[in-house]
């Protein structure tokens, strides 16, 4: 059994993230459900699949047959479930059932200067919140697990490390490699091309391949697909779209936008490489769907991707674009590597290890939950109550207590909690916000 509650397998209610705008949250679920469903029925948990809009309800009627069922994110509380997973701010916990956070990454840390003040204050808050007061929270990657240490040395919560595998069934795969011809004219690709399948906000560093792609001759293409926004900087891929670099290169650079995701696997099955140029990643969707496919990848060299280090990938500084154009010439002259359909039995076992981590993070979740402490209507209480004295951006406290107010609209029991709990306290009294004011800063 896959360790879960006596002889019964773990129970995990995956929240299912349907943001349009958040692609690598999409696929993070995706991923999940399918691994689960792909490891031996004695080391399987039992995935329940919460949606909470109709763009998630969607995703989950796709998943349907990879788990036990589906349910409304606001009745996961009456499934018996060992965890709920992920929330990743604090209005996405849920109503009496063991819930965990995910913090992907510190990126707002790291990189500062891609967030406006608003938006970085409003991952402090939330991120904060998750790190100290979630019953457990969950980290994409080693530098994850070090950031979270170094900024909460003494407050973080229990917590693991839980990198998550990427799984395509066979058959899926075969009708891929069977479409790709129909695929490539479909498009109008050419017969060699890289892929770089990132959306287009401003870490991904399509500026690189651009610039990479300019200091090489031939007949061959840079496919690019994602979706060509970044709700943070909304006019940097128009810029970017129309610069004189762009135009240069012509037809040797295809922006095809956001595509199905069928046609994407066709693309990778037949692209002579796939790039990844980002500057910073939490746990990249894209090099684990290139591992269980065995595709060639090109990766810049940061962190994450050096701990994820798919066998045979070459690596390149994020901002060199020589040595970009080097790693593509040194893939153009390789012969192309036929796709492989099935799965290898080192990557099985790399799957299932992912799984079973999966359900000792869920064990460890059941444990830890205490209502007293991780009911998420008293930590909003908390959270409202400070936000005078935090004294933050007055759009962000809008938001937040919208969030407060739409939270606590699906549970009235949780909303009287919340006011009784927000009513008992004297209005001079240091709130929690106020006692962590100094380390949400920064």
């Amino acid at each position: 059994m896959a360790g879960g509650c006596g002889d019964r397998p773990s129970r995990i209610g995956l929240r299912v993230i349907s943001s349009p705008g958040w692609r690598g949250g999409v696929n993070y679920i995706i991923n999940w459900a399918r691994a689960c469903a792909s490891v031996p029925v004695e080391e399987r948990p039992e995935i329940w699949l919460l949606p909470y809009d109709e763009r998630g309800q969607a995703i989950a009627a796709e998943l349907a047959p990879l788990v036990a069922g589906i349910r409304p994110f606001a009745e996961a509380s009456l499934l018996d479930l060992d965890m709920v997973y992920p929330a990743t701010q604090i209005f996405e916990a849920p109503f009496g059932v063991p819930w965990a956070g995910w913090v992907p990454d510190w990126q707002c840390k790291h990189l500062p200067e891609l967030f406006d003040p608003v938006e970085r204050a409003r991952r402090d808050l939330h991120y904060g919140l998750l790190a100290q007061h979630a019953p457990f929270l969950v980290l994409s990657s080693s530098m994850a697990v070090a950031d979270s240490r170094r900024l909460y040395p003494k407050t973080l919560v229990p917590h693991a490390q839980l990198s998550f595998p990427a799984w395509f069934d066979t058959e899926e795969v075969a009708a891929a490699c069977a479409a790709l011809p129909e695929v490539k004219a479909r498009y109008d690709l050419p017969e060699r091309f890289f892929l770089v399948a990132n959306q287009w906000w401003r870490h991904k560093n399509h500026e690189l391949v651009i610039a990479a792609l300019a200091k090489l001759d031939g007949d061959f293409a840079v496919v690019c697909t994602g979706a060509t926004i970044d709700h943070r900087w909304p006019d940097y891929p128009k810029a970017l779209l129309e610069s004189d670099a762009v135009k240069a290169l012509g037809r040797r650079l295809r922006v095809l936008g956001s595509v199905d995701r069928s046609d994407q696997l066709a693309m990778m099955l037949g692209a002579v490489a796939i790039i990844q140029p980002s500057r910073f990643e939490g746990w990249s969707t894209i090099v684990e769907e290139a591992r269980t496919l065995n595709r060639p990848l090109l990766l810049s060299r940061m962190p994450v991707h050096e701990e994820q280090n798919p066998p045979g990938c070459r690596f390149f500084d994020c901002d060199n674009a020589s040595q970009l154009a080097e790693a593509m010439r040194a893939a153009l002259d390789t012969p192309i590597q036929a796709p492989v359909l099935d799965v290898s039995a080192e990557q099985s076992a790399y799957v299932r290890s992912c799984v079973a981590q999966l359900c000792t993070v869920a064990r460890a979740v059941r444990q830890a939950y205490d209502p007293a402490r991780h009911d998420p209507a008293l930590l909003l209480a908390d959270l409202t109550a400070g936000l005078d004295e935090r004294g933050l951006d007055p759009a962000l406290a809008a938001k937040v207590h919208s969030g407060v107010r739409n939270m606590l609209s699906c549970d009235a029991t949780a909303a009287e909690r919340y006011r009784r709990s927000l009513a008992a306290r004297p209005r001079q009294r240091p709130t929690l916000i106020g006692r962590l004011r100094s380390l949400f800063r920064g």
